[in-house]
């Protein structure tokens, strides 16, 4: 591993200890290092500011995860979204899967997604066609196969549903 990676596994230690500070100050220096050593420490340092109460500071850090490395933003949507939710702001996470999908076109969680956001917003036909489009770059493991088979169901598509589930299972 890298030594950002090192220090942000450092960060890490120091957190679970409860040494903030240590974990902090691991953190910003795995911040100058390569970007999955970069993505971890921004990810903890957006904890950390959450914990924190700072929300702010918070969504910077993981925006910045998201900006900087789109192939490792799954690690952030969670939180993102729960803040976003919590502002009443939750429509701002269209924005962020947009962006991670033009960036990282077959990044399966933020086409996952953008699938739940159309689907919410009743726009079944695309929340369809995302779920298909996560289908095709995650292989064959359960996750996009289920989103697909849910926002069938969800849209009375209950034939399709059925066929899906059968040709996954087979």
């Amino acid at each position: 591993p890298t030594m950002a990676v090192f220090r942000a596994h450092m960060g890490l230690i120091a957190l679970k200890r409860g040494d903030t500070a240590k974990a902090r100050a691991e953190f910003l220096s795995a911040l100058k290092g390569d970007p999955v050593g970069t993505a971890v420490a921004n990810l903890y340092l957006g904890d950390m500011a959450a914990d924190e109460g700072s929300t702010d500071r918070a969504l910077a850090y993981w925006r910045k995860l998201v900006a900087d490395a789109p192939d490792r933003a799954h690690l952030a949507f969670d939180r993102l979204e729960k803040v976003y939710f919590d502002m009443g702001d939750f429509g701002r996470m269209l924005g962020v899967y947009e962006d991670v999908i033009s960036r990282a076109p077959s990044s399966t969680a933020a086409l996952n997604g953008l699938s739940k956001m159309h689907e919410r917003k009743g726009d079944m036909e695309e929340a369809v066609r995302l779920a298909r489009e996560a289908i095709k770059h995650e292989g064959n493991t359960a996750v996009g196969h289920r989103r697909l088979i849910d926002v069938l169901i969800a849209g009375g598509h209950f034939e399709e549903a059925a066929r899906t589930s059968l040709a996954y299972l087979e």
